[in-house]
């Protein structure tokens, strides 16, 4: 049991004023300990309304720009989606921007997601859901599964040793291992990063652990998205573009969006461009497809191929019911 001035000082504590009268005070004095009555207290609508206007005192409904379109891009890594954000990144003022890079739009307040016209980020496709918009321009653009998987191998291979980066086993691990046994280590293998990328982006989840299935089931590897899920989301996308038809695919994109078409642009973050601008960067030479690698690819690329195919065969009704659509 809990003294009288232990409850008296717990409210004053936690809700900033006294307790409402003696009965209150008797009944807190039941709780077992001190943790149990902060618990209380602390998930009381009392004390939550009270946190959530001292910490989001300045932020804006997000029903003030319910009403605004925004724009979306769904960053796969390696497929030239640095270059893409820039170029998209020059139509929006830069208090339009979301600062996240990563998949964690789940820690944003709505309010905060509110206040923002542009994401770019390594964003899976249900986090996306979480912005706060009325209509929302979706785009991504993907590479040949093979091909981003072997440029990731290099990026992470060439990049600067730091405490950071080594610590991340995906780098680690390529300034150490040759690219076949790279890609066969197990570590690298069960990482969503590597395994089948495409089909937890667009069709499950990028976050690690057991999550639930659409049908409200959960299964430990449900998190790694389905592949029928995945080809149907991406055929669905707003915006469609493919790495080797960068220029095209640009075109495309902005000419969907109203924006100007952007100028010629340097690939950014490309890993032979690291080697040269960043002296402590370790130059690395292309990796050549062997049979070794093909297999051990093989299955981390399954379904990609199969995602990347049907990517393939949308732009391409897409690119072609656009030059129809402007020849005379």
């Amino acid at each position: 049991m809990l003294t009288r001035d232990e409850v008296v000082w717990g409210f004053r504590f936690c809700l900033g004023r006294n307790p409402g009268g003696d009965d209150v005070i008797e009944q807190y004095m039941m709780m077992s300990d001190h943790k149990a009555l902060r618990e209380r207290l602390m998930e009381s609508p009392e004390f939550i309304s009270r946190m959530t206007q001292t910490l989001k005192p300045a932020e804006e409904h997000p029903f003030a720009n319910f009403g605004r379109p925004a724009v979306v891009f769904i960053h796969v890594q390696k497929t030239a989606g640095t270059s893409v954000t820039h170029l998209l990144a020059e139509n929006f003022a830069s208090a339009r921007r979301c600062p996240e890079r990563f998949n964690h739009l789940h820690h944003y307040s709505v309010a905060e997601l509110g206040k923002y016209d542009f994401f770019s980020g390594h964003f899976d496709l249900f986090s996306t859901y979480l912005i706060p918009r009325r209509t929302i321009f979706r785009l991504s653009i993907l590479r040949e599964p093979s091909e981003r998987l072997i440029s990731f191998y290099r990026f992470a291979r060439a990049h600067p040793p730091s405490p950071s980066l080594l610590a991340d086993p995906h780098f680690a691990l390529a300034k150490e291992l040759d690219a076949v046994a790279y890609f066969g280590h197990e570590r690298i293998r069960e990482s969503r990063l590597i395994n089948n990328h495409y089909r937890a982006v667009f069709g499950g989840s990028l976050w690690p652990g057991t999550r639930l299935n659409y049908d409200g089931s959960a299964t430990a590897d449900s998190v790694w998205g389905d592949p029928q899920r995945a080809i149907s989301s991406v055929c669905q996308l707003d915006g469609l573009g493919l790495t080797h038809r960068f220029a095209e695919s640009m075109q495309m994109i902005f000419d969907q969006l109203s924006f100007p078409q952007p100028l010629p642009q340097v690939k950014l973050m490309s890993t032979d461009q690291l080697a040269v601008l960043d002296e402590e960067a370790t130059p690395v030479a292309p990796v050549t497809m062997t049979p070794a690698l093909q297999a051990v690819l093989g299955d981390l690329t399954v379904d990609d191929d199969r995602i990347f195919e049907a990517a393939c065969a949308e732009f391409e009704r897409r690119f072609d019911a656009r030059r129809a659509s402007t020849e005379p």
